[in-house]
This record gives C-alpha cells, sequence and structure tokens, in this order.
C-alpha cells in the first residue's frame, strides 16, 4: 500500500519564521456537519460543559496533522466516566439532528453510567462525534433514526486489573454512507473531499489509540464500528440488560 500523501493543502497560520503557531484548526476539515454542532456548542453550552469545552480547544489546536495521519501522536491518559463522554457526543449531535427531524437513541447497559476508565476522553469523543455528524448528514427523516450502542465487556488481568473492550456502534439505516467516502476514510488520496479527509484523520485517531474501525452494510442498517480497549479504573460488579432510551 502506498504511504499517505501529507495533507499539504490544509490551512496553517504560521510566524515570520514559517513555524505553526496555532489554530491549524481540525475544524477546518472536520465535516461541515461536525463544524456547526461544534460551533452551537461553543456558542450555547460550552460554558456549562466542561467536557464539550475541553474537546473543542483539542480541536482547534490540532497542528500537528502529520503525526495522526502517522498514528504516532501522542494520547492523553486520564480517568474519566464513559457516560458522561458518550452523553457530550449525543449532545453534539442534538442540533443537526432536530434541524433533520432525525431522533438519536442511546442503548447501554446501566452499568456505563458508573464505568471509570483511563483513556484519552477528548479524543474518543471527536472519533464518535465526528462518526455520529456523517450517519446524521446521510439519513433523511423517513429512514428511521440513528442509534449509538456501546457493548462492553471486562476482562480480569490478574487479581488486581480489569480491561474493558468496548464495542461502539453508531447504527444508521441503510442504504447509508457512499462507498466512495467509505473508500476515503482509509485510503487518503490527494483529490479527498472535505468529508472524507474527516473521516480519514477519524479513523487514524482510532488506531492512534490501539482501537479498530469497520463499516457494516446489512439489509436495513449500516453501522460505523469501532473497537477500543480501556483499563478500568472503577466498575461496578452488576451488570444488567441494556436499556434503550432517546436522547
Amino acid at each position: 500500500m502506498a504511504a499517505p500523501q501529507p495533507m499539504e493543502h490544509l490551512n496553517k497560520r504560521t510566524n515570520a519564521e514559517g513555524k505553526i503557531t496555532g489554530a491549524l484548526c481540525f475544524l477546518h476539515v472536520a465535516s461541515p456537519e461536525l463544524q456547526h454542532a461544534l460551533e452551537r456548542i461553543g456558542g450555547l453550552v460550552v460554558s456549562s460543559n466542561v467536557l464539550c469545552q475541553d474537546q473543542l480547544k483539542k480541536i482547534l489546536h490540532d497542528t500537528d496533522l502529520e503525526s495522526i495521519e502517522q498514528c504516532y501522536m501522542e494520547t492523553n491518559t486520564a480517568e474519566f466516566n464513559l457516560e458522561e463522554a458518550l452523553n457530550t457526543v449525543l449532545m453534539q449531535g442534538i442540533p443537526l439532528g432536530k434541524e433533520k427531524r432525525i431522533s438519536i437513541e442511546r442503548d447501554w447497559p446501566v452499568e456505563v453510567s458508573h464505568m471509570y476508565i483511563y483513556g484519552d476522553n477528548i479524543r474518543l469523543q471527536q472519533v464518535l462525534a465526528d462518526y455520529l455528524a456523517c450517519a446524521l448528514q446521510f439519513t433523511q427523516p423517513a429512514e428511521g433514526h440513528i442509534v449509538l450502542q456501546v457493548i462492553p465487556k471486562k476482562e480480569n488481568i490478574g487479581s488486581v486489573m480489569q480491561i474493558a473492550h468496548l464495542e461502539f456502534k453508531i447504527v444508521h439505516p441503510a442504504l447509508g454512507v457512499p462507498e466512495a467516502l467509505i473508500q476515503e476514510m482509509f485510503q487518503h488520496n490527494p483529490g479527498v473531499s472535505r468529508e472524507g479527509l474527516s473521516l480519514y484523520i477519524s479513523q487514524k485517531l482510532v488506531k492512534t489509540m490501539s482501537g479498530a474501525l469497520h463499516y457494516l452494510r446489512e439489509a436495513n442498517t449500516s453501522s460505523f464500528i469501532i473497537l477500543i480497549e480501556f483499563p478500568v479504573a472503577q466498575l461496578s460488579s452488576k451488570w444488567s440488560k441494556p436499556s434503550p432510551s432517546k436522547f
């Protein structure tokens, strides 16, 4: 496979010496739908939601896209509550969902609400929000709703450590995302579309977090599937059945 082409066509803000000084915004390459959601967050709710604020800051200061492309960019590791991160993602989809009259539902076990894990919650939010925005873009009101599903499985490592194997699914109606855009998500080309570049970078971020991304087409639905593992900080011993609800 040919090496990915450098993204030289992206806008950069530099100083007199030609060094990047800041806001090569990831916002510049994010899908228009995600941009719209983030702008709404920035203007309406970011003051009361630290997680959204942190994610917006991270996106606005993404200057080293080459590191993202090559999957050697450092990620942060901190303890965070999984459901809080997921609700932050859902909140970003609300403006476009309301605009298009498409409901977004959540489907995960109640244990997720008190599951604390170690990892980069900001990058996780960024990736899930981008794929949610893409699903919204290619869904029409008459086709049905979108579901953010989480399937957690835990594994004991020795007597003191647990790993959470998490499967995130963004399920949306068929026909789903155009095949050409899915191809751009996995293979960067010089003539890549804006939306394709956004999905490509998110796919690279998933790899940076040692995860895997798949896109599945079925008879009635299509799904973005993200598989990532995180060390568990705190987790209830009780695991119950999922309880879907609208967001």
